[in-house]
């Protein structure tokens, strides 16, 4: 996970009066601030992602409705990426399905599946597979699981995610609630988040059911792979998610050094992610950059200008 990258007011207004020369991820929200003369803007897919997590532990006590196949697949069936990009990230963004990012490359090699099968926004075909799961609405529209609780749900939200995936959450909420599900979201600090989803040495993921937070991933796709892993649980792996399938498959794709091999099994990985839905994705980021014109150098990146991994545009950035 990342950290924070809730952005507030200042360093958008100090770009944008020429106090500072340059800002790197900017929300789409300050990007009106900074269209201006004197001020570029560069946007561009970036190696980011926001998720929807569905607490994946197959001995959990509450709420076990929520490992039924059936009922992710619904649940995906009831998110609109189309309107979460167009209203909460007013198009600064893509809609998203795998767990790698389109960006995601290492030596020219691209490692998202572009042939990955999904599913798209059908609240009606939502409906159908809830009514054929035997999951009947009660009185007030919400639906009852097997053991009769209603199908009603706390969602954490990290406050990294404010702004954007707020109006995101709301969506969910609004479109969930056409197929009898319930969510209310809980906002949590950045630790505070860490602290109730990761859950240490004796890790059993038994204090949530659903989240929403992003992941940043490295180029190379073995991190996310392996976080996938039931090694990585009270980890990397915040969803308790654990295929003994999916572990051999991530063996084989690090010990594979041919990349066409390599990428063979890791389209078979994310479809294999797809398909569980311990996560729904929901939408890849659009990095948003803004530099003075006076100045020049500048290397875009899907990590941004400035970043660990390349100390290129500080070596070359000048002023004209």
């Amino acid at each position: 996970r990342a950290a924070s990258s809730a952005w507030r007011t200042a360093p958008i207004t100090a770009l944008a009066s020429g106090s500072i020369d340059a800002a790197g991820g900017v929300p789409p929200t300050g990007l009106k601030t900074l269209s201006k003369p004197g001020i570029k803007i560069d946007s561009y897919p970036a190696l980011a992602l926001r998720d929807f997590g569905i607490n994946s532990n197959p001995k959990k006590k509450d709420n076990r409705e929520l490992l039924n196949p059936d009922v992710r697949k619904a649940m995906e069936y009831a998110v609109d990426r189309e309107e979460i990009v167009k209203a909460a990230w007013v198009g600064k963004a893509s809609p998203g399905d795998s767990i790698l990012p389109p960006v995601t490359a290492t030596n020219g090699q691209l490692w998202y599946n572009e042939h990955l099968k999904t599913i798209g926004y059908d609240i009606d075909a939502a409906n159908d597979l809830l009514d054929k799961a035997g999951m009947k609405r009660g009185a007030d529209g919400i639906r009852l699981a097997d053991d009769g609780t209603p199908m009603s749900y706390e969602v954490i939200f990290a406050d990294d995610e404010n702004g954007p995936g707020d109006r995101a959450f709301q969506i969910i909420k609004g479109d969930f609630k056409k197929i009898g599900i319930e969510i209310t979201q809980r906002k949590l600090d950045t630790s505070a988040t860490w602290d109730a989803i990761y859950c240490g040495d004796d890790c059993q993921y038994r204090d949530f059911d659903l989240f929403m937070w992003n992941w940043h991933p490295g180029m190379d796709p073995n991190f996310m792979m392996s976080a996938m892993t039931c090694e990585q649980w009270g980890s990397w792996n915040d969803v308790g998610y654990c295929n003994p399938e999916f572990d051999k498959l991530e063996a084989q794709q690090a010990a594979e050094v041919d990349p066409a091999k390599r990428k063979t099994i890791i389209d078979r990985m994310q479809q294999m992610i797809y398909d569980d839905r311990p996560y729904i994705i929901l939408t890849y980021d659009v990095r948003n950059d803004a530099w003075s014109k006076n100045w020049d150098g500048f290397v875009r990146s899907t990590q941004g200008f400035f970043n660990s991994y390349s100390t290129q545009t500080l070596e070359q950035v000048h002023r004209k």
